[in-house]
């Protein structure tokens, strides 16, 4: 993926997310108790000064099979910098196939010293992702973003 497209899919979620918003949680709420699919760790950074820049790596855990992947997106409305390690459960995955692609969400949060938070992604495919990560900077984020999950080795 060039820096173009993930651009270009990068705005195309933050105007979709700050006109919808994300359902994640209640549309998984509605289904009654969710069943998770799978599960994952993720390492990113952000940072910016109005306009933001996230990128990191993580792992997908699928019915036995790591599989490896990389992150980028960007946002608006996002002031600092901060290091996130996050895991957490993967619903509604029939397949590997399903999990990249670009993932939403609404936020408005801040961080000084470290944190910790949930956060609620979903894609395209109706892949839901319910993170529960820690975070270490100084930062202040009010706006959308939009995250490009790519699968690495080929995958």
């Amino acid at each position: 993926m060039n820096i173009r497209s993930l651009i270009l899919a990068s705005w195309t979620i933050i105007a979709l997310t700050c006109l919808t918003g994300s359902a994640a949680a209640p549309a998984l709420a509605q289904q009654g108790e969710p069943v998770s699919s799978g599960h994952v760790t993720m390492h990113i950074g952000r940072g910016a000064m109005l306009l933001s820049l996230t990128g990191g790596r993580g792992e997908l855990s699928f019915q036995g099979q790591t599989y490896p992947f990389s992150l980028g997106g960007m946002g608006i409305g996002f002031l600092g910098f901060t290091k996130v390690d996050a895991q957490g459960e993967v619903y509604n995955m029939k397949s590997v196939a399903d999990f990249p692609g670009a993932y939403v969400q609404g936020s408005a949060d801040w961080a000084a010293g470290s944190g910790e938070g949930v956060l609620w992604l979903t894609n395209t495919k109706g892949v839901v992702i319910k993170l529960h990560s820690s975070s270490k900077g100084v930062s202040l984020a009010v706006g959308g973003e939009g995250l490009v999950v790519r699968m690495d080795g080929g995958r």
